[in-house]
């Protein structure tokens, strides 16, 4: 290896002691590393060549045998120096003899041989990691694959369950058997890929949960190994160069025999505590690989507990989801069945009330029929008790007209007779006038004359005549030419008619006389 500038110490580099141990080593790389990341250091163009030298002097510390070459490399660059610094002159101080030479190109190749070694087993690692990782993709897809099938298969049902619930196959149902019987058989059938789903997506789940588990462990492995073979690569690269300048100093070393044998002796005490250091190491080493076989046979014990533990979860988690799902699957039939039942028995309800409301509405519309022909016998009965008081009251009316018209007629008979009476009266009294007159003018010749009509004229009873029938007055003249009389019919109220009746007494006052007669 060539020799190292301050800058190329690996040591400066990570800015720790040169006995750091590893864990130092790891903190002092975190924490540069944040602090010298390319992202954070956007306007230094040197960024990202400083960070890879980070990771350089990283990946060759952390390593113990890498760590160890290096030490040995840069003890032997210091030796060198010390030579150059302490002898004769530039020209001659740098150069061990023929013999160290050799030694260290056997050891330069053997490092190398030991690196292309290393590089070769990590790219065949990274080519399995490769594949195993192409392998867990392709099956995390198939798994999502499946899953997403399981997902739309479940929609089916659902879309097929929805049809089988809705009006018009629940009407269906009471019309064609068969169509219910296959509805039947469909709804088990789904019930039944239903818990095959349940286990498939379980199993499915598991699968995809464990690829990506796999999936992160090997990209975390990719990218590890790739960084170790791009370290390995470096070393290498290094170490030819170192090969080609050590070559190419070769014809330029002289011989000088006291400082050859004084920096054999140095470099063999080197040797000697590098050799120690080596042995400390590999005991180191052993140990932490016993520590760690010990460890991981404990973390593999424990793995196992828990993924056993975890598989025994998981198989009661199943277990009680096949359990919930049979109890659901259960509960949906029963709340069918239910259903049906409160159906059928809200059909039969509801036929009831139907029956019910029309039994209701025949015995409302008799009520009702014969409340009209009730209310008609009653209007009719009251019509016909109106009709026959309006009858009785218009026979009264009628009789009360009657009996005022026979009181009319009456009071017209009276006031006639009476007018009739005066009428007579006032004769009687112009003819009693005219007699007294006559009388006194002529009472010699109304004498004769009289006398010879007495003479003549049969003579009659001075008395009234009787009649059968009504009760009436008349008003009789003593006058000879005055023999009328006047008759009402005090019952009927009409005029009955008139009697000639012979005068009793000549000359005689008038006088009221009552008569019966029809």
């Amino acid at each position: 290896m060539a020799p190292l500038a301050d800058a190329d110490d690996f040591y400066s580099v990570l800015e720790v002691a040169n006995r750091a141990d590893l864990a130092a080593i790891k903190a002092s790389y975190k924490r540069l590393a944040k602090l010298r990341h390319p992202d954070r250091n956007i306007g230094d163009a040197q960024a990202t060549a400083n960070f890879q030298l980070l990771q350089v002097a990283y990946s060759t510390l952390s390593d113990p045998s890498k760590r160890a070459a290096y030490d040995l490399q840069r003890s032997q660059t210091n030796a060198g120096s010390y030579a150059t610094y302490g002898g004769a002159g530039p020209s001659t101080a740098n150069s061990p003899g023929p013999q160290s030479s050799n030694r260290h190109a056997k050891q330069a190749h053997a490092a190398t041989e030991k690196l292309n070694r290393e590089l070769n087993d990590y790219r065949q690692a990274r080519k399995s990691l490769s594949n195993n990782y192409a392998q867990e993709f392709e099956l995390a897809a198939k798994a999502r694959d499946a899953l997403r099938g399981l997902d739309e298969q479940a929609k089916r049902d659902e879309r097929e369950e929805a049809e089988s619930q809705s009006w018009s196959t629940y009407l269906a149902s009471f019309v064609d058997s068969a169509a219910a019987a296959a509805d039947e058989q469909a709804r088990v059938m789904r019930e039944r890929r239903a818990i095959q789903r349940l286990h498939a997506r379980e199993f499915r789940e598991r699968d995809l949960a464990r690829c990506e588990e796999n999936l992160k462990s090997l990209s975390q492995r990719l990218a590890d190994t790739t960084r170790r073979i791009n370290a390995t690569q470096l070393s290498i690269s290094q170490l030819q160069r170192e090969q080609k300048k050590e070559e190419a100093r070769k014809p330029e070393e002289p011989s000088m025999e006291p400082r050859r044998q004084r920096d054999d002796s140095v470099r063999e005490q080197m040797r000697r505590e590098a050799e120690a250091f080596r042995e400390m190491e590999t005991m180191r080493r052993q140990e932490a690989d016993q520590r760690r076989a010990k460890q991981r046979e404990v973390e593999e014990e424990r793995r196992r507990l828990k993924k056993e533990a975890e598989q025994q979860a998981e198989e009661r988690v199943r277990s009680h989801r096949v359990a919930e799902e049979g109890r659901r699957l259960q509960r949906d039939a029963e709340e069918r069945a239910s259903k049906e039942r409160i159906r059928a028995q809200r059909d039969a309800q509801e036929r009831w009330r139907l029956q019910k409301e029309g039994e209701e509405r025949v015995s409302t519309e008799r009520s009702r029929v014969q409340r009209d022909a009730q209310e008609r016998w009653r209007l009719q009965k009251e019509a016909e008790e109106r009709a026959s008081k309006e009858r009785n009251r218009v026979q009264r009316a009628a009789e009360e007209g009657m009996r005022l018209q026979k009181a009319f007629e009456d009071r017209q008979r009276q006031e006639k007779a009476a007018e009739a009476g005066k009428r007579l009266q006032r004769a009687a009294e112009e003819i009693r006038h005219k007699r007294v007159s006559e009388e006194f003018s002529g009472a010699t010749g109304r004498k004769q004359e009289a006398s010879r009509q007495n003479s003549t004229a049969p003579r009659e009873p001075d008395t009234i005549k009787s009649f059968q029938g009504g009760f009436g007055r008349a008003l009789v003249a003593r006058e000879e030419d005055f023999k009328t009389i006047w008759m009402f019919s005090k019952s009927h109220g009409r005029y009955v008619g008139d009697t000639l009746l012979p005068v009793a007494q000549k000359g005689k006052a008038i006088c009221d006389v009552e008569l019966i007669c029809e």
